[in-house]
């Protein structure tokens, strides 16, 4: 073999492992389609259609009667089966999470008793298809609870079994290790949209992102999936925000009122208190000089 065909062979292997490494940035849903008298159907119509995106994916329940719509993103869908002589069943606000699966086992019933059958999907979302031990933080709670330096790895802890793990660099203080069962922290595998995210040196992530562009996230502490893999501690599976056909956004304010504080038990009170002075920049269109302010 000459040395081209081992660059190659040695590159394929890269990506190959690259791929079944990444956790999963998508969800899926899946359910068997059966009768009134429980015989499987094969050949319901499917429609997946994204409530923010108006995406439409179609498919087909085979022999069997399964059905499965893999890599969907994050967020509500309605499902819609239909069958010819039955009534259509249609599923609203199914909610599909990273890493997860939504099983909807569907029961046609004759269409001479109803057109349409509405179905609860929160009464059908039971994870039939992963063992995981894991936890979901949703976009409710990225955005309504409050997060002093508004990191939101700091929801990871509202996960049972994750606490604060140490930090191995000094200068790496805005980022968080999470530690899973009692772990170190720096063995876990943290994705991005799918994408690594590790920093190889001393564990945690590599790049930080804005609490604004986080859709939501999936932790998992045990029993991962074989097409995760590579951790020693826990799997954190990010996906940012997407667009959609609605013009939307997001604004924060942060204040520490002098009011509200403490003077630490060193502070020598007799000494004069140093002048602080904090100066803001503007940058004028019309003329292109910076002014200061103090204030």
């Amino acid at each position: 073999m000459n040395v081209k065909s081992c660059f190659w062979a040695v590159l394929s292997a890269l990506v190959f492992c690259v791929s079944t490494n990444a956790q999963l940035p998508t969800g899926s849903i899946d359910g068997i389609a059966t009768d009134p008298n429980g015989r499987f159907v094969q050949g319901a119509h499917i429609t997946v259609t994204s409530k923010s995106q108006g995406t439409v994916r179609e498919s087909a329940s085979n022999a069997d009667g399964s059905f499965t719509l893999p890599n969907l993103a994050p967020g509500s869908y309605t499902v819609v089966l239909s069958f010819t002589g039955f009534a259509e069943v249609r599923y609203a606000d199914v909610q599909v999470e990273p890493g997860k699966a939504v099983t909807l086992d569907t029961k046609f019933n004759l269409a001479v008793q109803t057109s349409t059958v509405d179905v609860n999907a929160a009464s059908q979302d039971i994870e039939q298809t992963q063992s995981m031990l894991q936890g979901q933080i949703t976009s409710a709670t990225i955005t309504s609870i409050p997060l002093n330096g508004r990191n939101f790895l700091e929801l990871a802890f509202l996960i049972p079994g994750n606490r604060p793990g140490p930090t191995f660099d000094p200068t790496k203080t805005n980022t968080i290790e999470i530690s899973s069962g009692g772990g170190f922290g720096r063995g876990g595998n943290i994705t991005v949209d799918g994408g690594d995210n590790n920093d190889e040196v001393v564990g945690g992530t590599l790049a930080n992102f804005p609490q604004d562009s986080v859709a939501e996230f999936q932790i998992a502490t045990g029993r991962f999936t074989a097409e995760v893999g590579r951790s020693g501690n826990s799997i954190i599976n990010i996906v940012t925000r997407p667009g959609s056909n609605q013009l939307h956004g997001s604004a924060f304010l942060f204040e520490r009122n002098r009011h509200l504080q403490g003077l630490p038990a060193t502070f020598d009170r007799s000494q004069q208190v140093p002048r602080f002075c904090r100066y803001r920049v503007f940058l004028s269109a019309s003329r292109p000089t910076l002014r200061y302010s103090n204030i």
